[in-house]
């Protein structure tokens, strides 16, 4: 083999075990459950037909309800214990209540985006009100922003001409692969140990004996 290839096999040999291992740094939860989370290699789809974006509209409403229609989870005491965590008990003994970051960070962006049209889902909001949202909305950049730089993904923007008012500019694309978590087995274990947060029933209150 040329010795001019040796890198380019090192690379790919370097990348297919990060894709077929969970990364040290996972919660060991996640890392216990066969098959919770895969890895693929991904190109992101065009954001002018995706059905969450865009002006609102009852096919968007149908896709948001869908992704963040499961998003509690029950775990155990040794899953928090490995992590270091406390949660609020379930009343019936068996576990704890607990959420994946990844739904945290999708209902801060569907905030954003009510935000961003609040002429169509805030209209009406009090004084105090939009005080309270924009808090909300500060709360989830800034959660948002934090997360983005905590996966600090480094695959290449690159550029292209844009004819615009007669003159070219330079504008961004993204057509690179990105290592992504495969979303329906992760969304296949959450509902598989899914709890109804909005059921009165299901945590352990203060005041039970």
């Amino acid at each position: 083999m040329s010795l001019l290839y040796l890198p380019l096999l090192a690379g790919y040999v370097s990348l297919y075990s990060r894709l077929h291992k969970s990364p040290p740094e996972l919660m060991p939860i996640l890392g216990r459950r066969a098959g919770a989370l895969e890895y693929e290699l991904r190109k992101y789809s065009d954001f002018a037909e995706s059905p969450f974006a865009g002006d609102p509209r009852p096919q968007l409403e149908t896709a948001w309800h869908h992704l963040l229609q499961h998003i509690n989870i029950r775990v155990s005491k040794s899953d928090l214990d490995d992590v270091n965590l406390t949660s609020l008990e379930l009343s019936d003994g068996s576990g704890y209540v607990a959420q994946p970051s990844v739904f945290h960070e999708l209902h801060c962006i569907k905030r954003i985006r009510h935000w961003v049209y609040k002429d169509h889902y805030l209209s009406g909001l009090s004084e105090h009100e939009a005080l309270n949202w924009k808090g909300h909305i500060d709360h989830c950049i800034e959660m948002l922003r934090s997360s983005a730089m905590c996966r600090g993904d480094t695959a290449l923007t690159t550029f292209h001409w844009l004819h615009q008012d007669g003159m070219p500019r330079p504008s961004a694309q993204d057509l690179s692969y990105h290592e992504c978590v495969r979303w329906e087995p992760l969304l296949e274990w959450v509902k598989e140990n899914e709890i109804d947060l909005f059921d009165p029933t299901v945590l352990r209150r203060p005041d039970d004996t």
